[in-house]
C-alpha cells in the first residue's frame, strides 16, 4: 500500500474583453486584444510504497516522490481580434518535463504556440501546438472538478501540433477537425499524417455531450501500428449545487506484424456537489483495462487493470483563491505498483492538498 501526499499552489489569470479594458496586464487597440496570464503549481508528495528512483508510477502529473517542485508553470500572451488570433505560453515543471521527454529540448517549452485567423463566418484554422481535444480534463489544475487527473487524462495526449478547424455553427453545436503529426507528437516519428475530430452538443445550458475521435498511426514507423480512438464525455447539472460527468474511453491498434486490432478502454464518473458557495466535495470512479499493454507498459502478462477511485474537497474562500484536498485509491488484481523498490504491491493510496491562486 502506498500513500501519496502533495502540495499545489497555482496561479492563472484568464481576462474576458471587458476586464482587460481595465486591467495592466493587457493592451486593447482598435484591431484585438493582447493579454497576458500565469499559472503556477507547486507541490510535494511522499509514497509510502517507496518506488525506485523519485518517480510516481503510471504519473505525469505530480510524478517526483518525497521533495517539493514545480509540476507546471505557464507564462502566457494571447492575442485576439475579429479575424486573427494566436497564443504563445511558455511552460516548466516536472509535468513538462515528463510529458514532452520524447520531443526536442526547445519543444519542451511550448505549452501552446498558435496562429488562427477567421477564414469563414464562424469557422476558424488554427496552426501550430495546441491543448488535446481529448478528455474532460486539462494541463491545469483549477481547470478541473479534481486536482488529480484521471487515468483518462494521463493516457491521453495532453497537446498536439497540425492543424485545427472549428466551425462554431450556433449556440448549441460546435465542430473541430484535426490534421496531426500524430499521437502527441511535436516532432513528427511517423510517415504520415494523422486525423481527428471532435464534436460538442449543447442541447441546454445544463448539458453538455462531447465526442472526440483520432485515427493515425500509434507508434513510430519502426514499430508500425495503426490506432482508432473514441472519447466520450458528457456534464450533466441537475442542481444549481450538483454535477455529473460520465465518461467512457476505447480504442483500437493494429500493430505492423499483428494479424487483429487489439483494445483497451476506461469508463468513469465524476460527482460533483457544492456544498455552499465557497465548498464542493467531488467524487471520481474510473476503471482503466489495457491488456495488451498498448498504452500502458506492465511487467505483468494480463497488462494494465486498475480500478481508481478518489474524493476530492475544495474550498474557495476568495474569487481568486482556491484550496483543495483529494484522496485517491488505486487497485490491480496484478503486482503492478512497486513496494519497498520491489514489483509485489497491487493498491495505491494517494492523499494530495492543493493550493491555487489567480492574478
Amino acid at each position: 500500500m502506498a500513500i501519496l501526499i502533495i502540495m499545489v499552489y497555482g496561479c492563472e489569470t484568464v481576462y474576458g474583453q471587458d476586464e482587460i479594458l481595465k486591467d495592466s496586464g493587457a493592451v486593447s487597440n482598435h484591431e484585438g486584444t493582447t493579454t497576458i496570464s500565469g499559472y503556477i503549481d507547486a507541490y510535494y508528495t511522499y509514497d509510502l510504497n517507496s518506488p525506485p528512483g523519485k518517480n510516481i508510477q503510471y504519473a505525469y502529473n505530480y510524478s517526483r516522490n518525497n521533495e517539493f517542485n514545480i509540476n507546471l508553470a505557464i507564462l502566457s500572451a494571447k492575442y485576439n481580434s475579429d479575424k486573427v488570433r494566436g497564443t504563445v505560453s511558455l511552460q516548466t515543471g516536472t509535468f513538462a518535463a515528463a510529458t514532452y521527454a520524447a520531443e526536442p529540448v526547445l519543444a519542451r517549452s511550448i505549452a501552446e504556440a498558435y496562429a488562427g485567423y477567421k477564414i469563414l463566418n464562424k469557422t476558424w484554422l488554427d496552426a501550430g501546438i495546441f491543448s488535446s481535444h481529448f478528455g474532460f480534463e486539462s494541463a491545469t489544475s483549477n481547470a478541473n472538478w479534481t486536482l488529480t487527473r484521471s487515468l483518462s487524462s494521463e493516457n491521453t495526449p495532453y497537446y498536439e501540433a497540425g492543424l485545427r478547424l472549428t466551425y462554431e455553427a450556433n449556440d448549441r453545436w460546435i465542430f473541430y477537425a484535426f490534421l496531426l503529426n500524430g499521437w502527441q507528437n511535436i516532432m513528427e516519428t511517423t510517415s504520415g499524417k494523422a486525423i481527428g475530430t471532435e464534436i460538442q452538443y449543447k442541447p441546454n445550458a445544463k448539458t453538455l455531450i462531447n465526442w472526440s475521435s483520432y485515427v493515425g498511426s500509434g507508434s513510430p514507423d519502426s514499430m508500425g501500428g495503426t490506432r482508432i480512438f473514441n472519447d466520450f464525455y458528457a456534464t450533466f447539472k441537475f442542481t444549481k449545487r450538483l454535477k455529473l460527468a460520465a465518461l467512457f474511453d476505447f480504442g483500437f491498434q493494429k500493430n505492423a506484424n499483428a494479424t487483429d486490432f487489439h483494445c483497451w478502454y476506461n469508463p468513469g464518473v465524476v460527482l460533483r456537489y457544492e456544498l455552499t458557495d465557497h465548498t464542493s466535495l467531488t467524487g471520481r470512479c474510473e476503471y482503466y483495462n489495457d491488456p495488451y499493454k498498448i498504452i500502458v507498459s506492465t511487467t505483468t502478462p494480463n497488462g494494465f487493470r486498475t480500478l481508481g477511485t478518489s474524493v476530492n474537497f475544495d474550498y474557495k474562500p476568495a474569487r481568486n483563491f482556491l484550496l483543495r484536498l483529494e484522496a485517491k485509491y488505486y487497485y490491480s488484481p496484478g503486482n503492478i505498483f512497486s513496494e519497498n523498490r520491489i514489483i509485489s504491491g497491487n493498491q495505491s493510496v494517494i492523499i494530495t492538498s492543493d493550493m491555487i491562486m489567480s492574478f
